[in-house]
């Protein structure tokens, strides 16, 4: 099989799958942005405490038609948990906060049940660990950015509501995958409502 036989088997099919899509099948770009509660769990140990943070991104959207589209997500994440911590100077317990800043890429499957505004999602997404911080009163902090894992892969799922203005809201449920850190078997976990607008 020539190269070219092979450029033109390519070609063909290329315009065969385009003459399928359907006519409704539109592009649409936007934003989101929204809330998370996040908290860190483990088989071997009890669950960190949850806490708040954010999210902010944009958002790609292909719809193959009425009932099924694919989205794509750039999103800056705000995640991490609460503990307790305590100190020789101050023996009462104190909130010791873990923030993790993630650069995340999403990749949805959106499902609008009998052609309704509402929606069901899942997909993967991956994230890429791009800040660490700690916030305590008492003591100094004890870990840093190179202590954890570069990326963290998770499974999306969630449903929402898609109105014809291009408002759409959602909550999601983010079920982290692997180990934040190669010396503990944490994951993250946690919720996020958000609010978005697509043109």
């Amino acid at each position: 099989m020539t190269k070219l036989f092979k450029l033109r088997l390519l070609t063909a099919t290329l315009l065969a799958l385009l003459c399928c899509m359907p006519a409704s099948a539109q592009w649409h770009y936007g934003f989101r942005s929204g809330v998370m509660r996040t908290c860190a769990t483990s088989s071997d140990y009890w669950d960190r405490n949850d806490k708040w943070g954010g999210t902010l991104g944009g958002v790609v959207k292909y719809d193959c038609n009425d009932w099924f589209a694919l989205q794509g997500e750039l999103n800056y994440a705000l995640r991490g948990f609460k503990t307790d911590l305590f100190s020789d100077v101050d023996p009462k317990p104190h909130d010791w906060l873990f923030n993790f800043h993630y650069i995340d890429v999403p990749v949805l499957a959106k499902f609008y049940p009998a052609g309704l505004p509402f929606f069901i999602e899942a997909g993967p997404q991956v994230g890429f660990l791009a800040g660490f911080s700690e916030n305590g009163a008492v003591v100094e902090p004890f870990s840093s950015l190179s202590d954890y894992r570069k990326w963290n892969a998770a499974v999306v799922f969630g449903l929402g509501v898609e109105t014809d203005l291009g408002i759409f809201f959602d909550l999601r449920y983010n079920l982290g995958l692997n180990k934040i850190a190669a010396n503990n078997a944490f994951r993250h976990r946690g919720w996020e409502l958000t609010a978005g607008y697509l043109f």
